[in-house]
């Protein structure tokens, strides 16, 4: 005779295992991306440095180097648009990539002469390359002298190359920096001494805001331009 007690630990076996296979009905494996950007992309930059991009098919991201001096920093990444991609590291930075069909290669917006290509397929006439800015984004509706009226007076100016200046009225100087798009008009303003802003440009009313502060719209500015 089977005793009550193995009874009752016979029956809570069979309902465990048929716990754990409903719930493999229930929550199945999260899906995985099937994105041309999934994969490893290299880039060597002037100083024959190796930079390695990882884009993993769960949205995951890593990004490392040869220069042992320089730390991997971990992400993730999402689709934007057709072949346009938006990473967010966990250390704060975000910048977009771009898949290019015919050439199997991504690039950066702002360096469409960078390009990373697919682990394994670099051209063995490769050569390093830099990464300065060349390219004009004319497109890019933020680009121009804008400027906030109140108490005090701001303006911004975003540069064509991707550079940017900043004053406030009582400085002598401006605070310099870099600027990139970061997808659904949004810009990332980067300043020389490694502060962080995020602005928006409003189709609607033809005007931008840093995000930060809302409330102070930025208008654009037709005048003399004393930011250099």
């Amino acid at each position: 005779m089977i005793s009550q007690r193995k009874v009752i630990c016979l029956l809570a076996l069979i309902l465990l295992v048929g716990f754990v296979a409903l719930s493999g009905c229930l929550w199945p494996p999260k899906p995985t991306s099937t994105e041309p950007i999934v994969g490893i992309w290299v880039w060597t930059s002037l100083d024959n440095t190796i930079y390695t991009d990882t884009f993993v098919s769960d949205g995951t991201y890593v990004t490392t180097s040869s220069d042992s001096s320089v730390s991997s920093k971990t992400g993730t990444w999402s689709k934007i648009q057709n072949n346009e991609y938006l990473v967010k590291r966990t250390d704060g930075e975000t910048y977009t990539w771009i898949y290019h069909t015919a050439t199997d290669t991504i690039t950066q917006p702002e360096y469409p002469n960078v390009p990373s290509y697919r682990q394994g397929k670099e051209p063995v006439t490769t050569k390093p390359i830099t990464t300065t800015p060349t390219v004009s984004r004319t497109q890019d509706p933020i680009i121009g002298v804008w400027r906030y009226l109140g108490d005090s007076e701001f303006r911004i100016k975003f540069n064509a190359d991707g550079t940017s200046q900043e004053t406030i009225s009582g400085l002598s100087s401006p605070f310099s920096g870099t600027w990139r798009a970061q997808g659904s008009n949004k810009y990332l303003v980067t300043r020389n001494g490694g502060a962080k802003s995020t602005w928006t440009y409003v189709p609607s009313s033809k005007t931008i805001y840093e995000e930060k502060y809302p409330h102070l719209i930025y208008y654009p500015y037709q005048g003399s331009v004393y930011i250099t």
